[in-house]
């Protein structure tokens, strides 16, 4: 059973406003997908998720990278050295390799400016969000989430872009509103001498490791989109936007404990810390598994109601990746645990063999099964990493037993 003991123990402001800022979010993002399908249709739809897994793929490997880092650091004194970091290397991939995009997959130097923008706010929000739980002001946790996504739907709403180009362009000014939470913690803003170094230098495994993961998360849609076409690619985005509804819940809980496991680390007894662990590790299976059940029976439905689609592939692939979520955030457990110890290069190979397997299962499922396969790739890519990390974590490093003889 779940040892709810250890949630009453917890300070339940920084879960209420996390919990507020990620459901708000991703409910926002829910909807701004509803729009973009209903209003825009479901051929801009895939084009924005191609050029999402684009953007992901590349700069997002990096800044996400730089994120985690700053993350498990627990040190708020390493903002100035994380913004100015994701900053040199979007414009790195600004100068560099948006033309190289261009190039190879003769698309518009200016919408990939656009998608490139828009991310580098997305993730700086993100930052946002954790040095304020570093000062544990969690109650602004909320709004650099929100605004950028009201900001866009009303936008939408307006203008009603009839173009691909003119959409990229409205997220990309709803997301610069997050220049205004930066003026609000300016004063603890310094920058140090050498910091890219640095930053790069001591985030760069993680950087390798995110990249795997987001060639399972992002591979497939640029599969569909060149195997199939927009059409098709719009239809499993839907899926996708209904099978993550149920991170924010559950990663409030894996964020707390992320961002608190180095104090549990040095603080706590072995015992109460594989008490910590595994209840968290219940409480995420639990959550996701409800959401699993509750897409199996009802998701046909809703799909129909929200978006007019009555094409079964959607509510399929829906509960496929539903399912996959039980074991990803599961994974997410032992995946943040063991970066706790410095154990980067034991995640690292971890996530390129998941995303190894994710590609060459993709190119064997989608041409053969189209967006069915891709589901299907991305539950059994999870399943494999999940049994892969529990190995580890339990039989080869034993890391409780290796904590308890440190």
């Amino acid at each position: 059973m779940i040892n709810f003991s250890i949630l009453n123990k917890l300070d339940l402001k920084p879960l209420l406003f996390q919990s507020l800022g990620r459901l708000s979010s991703q409910g926002l993002g829910f909807i701004l997908g509803v729009i973009i399908v209903n209003v825009l249709g479901l051929e801009i739809m895939g084009q924005y998720a191609k050029y999402t897994a684009l953007i992901n793929i590349s700069f997002g490997v990096f800044a996400t990278g730089i994120f985690t880092n700053y993350l498990r650091s627990n040190d708020y004194n390493l903002l100035g050295e994380t913004i100015y970091s994701t900053s040199i290397v979007m414009i790195i991939f600004l100068l560099i390799f948006g033309p190289i995009y261009v190039l190879f997959f003769d698309d518009s130097f200016l919408n990939i400016t656009l998608i490139l923008i828009s991310v580098y706010f997305m993730k700086l929000s993100e930052v946002i969000v954790i040095t304020n739980r570093f000062l544990n002001i969690d109650k602004n946790a909320v709004l650099p989430r929100v605004i950028p996504y009201v900001i866009i739907i009303i936008l939408c709403l307006l203008i009603k872009p009839n173009n691909i180009y003119k959409l990229l362009l409205i997220i990309s000014i709803g997301w610069f509103s997050v220049v205004y939470f930066f003026f609000k913690i300016k004063k603890i803003i310094v920058l140090k001498n050498h910091s890219f170094k640095k930053i790069i230098s001591s985030s760069v495994l993680l950087s390798i490791t995110v990249f795997s993961t987001q060639v399972y998360a992002n591979f497939d849609q640029l599969m569909i989109m060149e195997l199939l076409d927009a059409e098709k690619l719009g239809i499993y985005k839907i899926g996708l936007s209904f099978s993550v509804l149920a991170m924010p819940l559950v990663g409030v809980f894996s964020f707390i404990y992320i961002s608190k496991i180095k104090e549990y680390l040095k603080g706590e007894t072995i015992d109460l810390l594989r008490k910590k662990f595994y209840n968290q590790i219940k409480i995420n299976f639990v959550a996701s598994f409800l959401f699993f059940l509750f897409c199996l029976f009802f998701i046909e439905n809703i799909i129909v109601f929200v978006y007019n689609i009555s094409d079964p592939s959607a509510s399929n692939v829906v509960i496929i990746l539903s399912l996959g979520i039980v074991f990803n955030v599961v994974s997410v457990v032992y995946s943040y645990s063991l970066l706790a110890i410095n154990k980067d290069k034991t995640v690292l190979v971890i996530t390129l063999i998941g995303g190894l397997f994710n590609v060459i299962l993709n190119c064997i499922a989608i041409p053969r099964f189209g967006i069915i396969g891709a589901a299907v790739t991305s539950l059994l890519t999870q399943m494999l990493i999940l049994f892969i990390y529990s190995y580890i974590f339990s039989f080869r490093l034993r890391f409780f037993e290796v904590l308890q003889n440190q």
